[in-house]
């Protein structure tokens, strides 16, 4: 019961002296100034414009390039997956006589 009594003492003196702090002196036009500065550097002059245009346009196209030729590469590449394991069999079964035209004992 103590602590809280000693809590709400310290929280009555701190809340008090907020009491005495003065506001702030503010120049009458910083509102005005404020909002100026603000639609300055929100304004964005045609000439960016194109450069962020022509920027977007060379990376889609940098992007579009990459998916082709992965697409194209991969399809490629299981292509001839097919025929390097169709060859590695027949190597492997000639190297072994496995082959249908001979006997194995």
């Amino acid at each position: 019961m103590k602590k809280n009594n000693e809590a709400e003492q310290f929280a009555e003196e701190i809340l008090s002296s907020i009491d005495t702090i003065q506001p702030a002196d503010v120049d009458d036009f910083l509102f005005t100034r404020v909002q100026n500065r603000i639609n300055s550097r929100q304004q964005v002059r045609p000439s960016q414009m194109r450069v962020f245009y022509r920027l977007s346009m060379a990376l889609l196209l940098f992007f579009i390039l990459n998916g082709a030729t992965y697409y194209f590469l991969k399809k490629a590449d299981t292509r001839k997956g097919n025929d390097r394991a169709a060859s590695g069999l027949s190597a492997f079964a000639s190297e072994y006589k496995l082959t249908q035209n001979t006997y194995n004992y």
